[in-house]
């Protein structure tokens, strides 16, 4: 199979290429705008390189791509995709605009492609875990989910400066931490939340995009909070509860502990998610099966941030 990646500056790239390289798959070529930084890549996996990732889709013949890139430019990349008609994988959040995304979804269902989006966390050990045990937990009530990670100066060093700018990010933490989140709530309860709080703050760093985020979400029977935020403190933090009628499920410290009344299990769930993700949606794809989250998962989520940056408290998402 050949395959080609798209705009490999993102942070994320090197794990996918890892990844790809480890699994024995054939990358014939990459693209990003940085001539400097492709060639670099380029010349780690010995394939060729692009500036332009039109002109890699027009001049190779690609059976799937990895596609990453700047927010604000993501669904240019997805439609030029989609016209192609070459399957892919791509980065959250897909866009800064859910209507721009809901469009492209209707597109590529029209085309039937295979159109996969980086909610890596849906095939964790944890969420399978979690899943496996919702008719132990009874009905869930309460979710709370917290991801903490270290200093927006970090895009910076990772030649992703376009990261702290709202023009073309579309936010902070939020619409880059937050989603995977969202996304949990949508796929563990089969429904879509609404947002009924949204605190959306940039006290620490003053930048234009939040460096903190609390969103309340609400769907039929269950609400749910969802934390993230940027901080100068290098170790990241990832946390889970989950409250059912029956039962609490807890992630603490890559731990993940299942109460049922009396009953105590705790489970190990230290992984490489990006690996998993990469080699289950290869095989998805090789085995004509349905992605494990889809442009339309995409644009549900990205929905729901838009929602939570409108609501946000006055004076406080600037």
């Amino acid at each position: 199979m050949k395959i080609g990646l798209i705009e490999v500056s993102h942070w994320h790239a090197g794990m996918y290429i890892d990844a790809l390289v480890a699994l024995g798959e054939n990358i014939v070529a990459v693209s990003d705008r940085s001539e400097l930084i492709a060639k670099r890549v380029a010349d780690k996996v010995k394939c060729r390189y692009y500036t332009d990732y039109r002109e890699m889709l027009e001049r190779e013949d690609l059976d799937f791509v990895f596609s990453f890139g700047r927010h604000v430019d993501m669904p240019d990349i997805i439609e030029s995709l989609i016209d192609c008609e070459i399957p892919f994988n791509t980065e959250k959040p897909c866009g800064i605009d859910y209507k721009t995304v809901e469009k492209l979804t209707e597109k590529a269902s029209e085309k039937k492609l295979f159109t996969s989006v980086s909610f890596v966390k849906r095939i964790s050990i944890k969420v399978q875990e979690i899943l496996d045990s919702l008719n132990k937990i009874g009905e869930v009530k309460y979710m709370y989910f917290k991801y903490i990670t270290g200093p927006p100066s970090r895009y910076i060093e990772w030649k992703c400066p376009w990261m702290l700018d709202k023009k073309l990010a579309g936010g902070g933490c939020l619409i880059n931490l937050g989603v995977h989140y969202i996304d949990l709530v949508h796929y563990l309860t089969r429904e879509e939340a609404e947002v009924k709080y949204s605190l959306i703050l940039n006290k620490v760093y003053e930048l234009s995009v939040e460096e903190y985020a609390l969103v309340v979400l609400k769907t039929s029977k269950t609400y749910s909070v969802v934390e993230v935020a940027y901080t100068p403190c290098h170790k990241s933090e990832e946390y889970f509860s989950i409250i059912g009628t029956s039962g609490r499920i807890i992630l603490s410290e890559k731990k993940l502990i299942k109460c049922f009344g009396k009953q105590k299990e705790v489970i190990d769930v230290k992984e490489n998610e990006y690996f998993k993700f990469v080699e289950e949606t290869i095989n998805r794809f090789k085995g004509r099966d349905k992605p494990i989250a889809s442009l339309e998962d995409a644009a549900k989520v990205l929905k729901v941030v838009n929602e939570a940056y409108s609501r946000a408290l006055p004076n406080t998402s600037n």
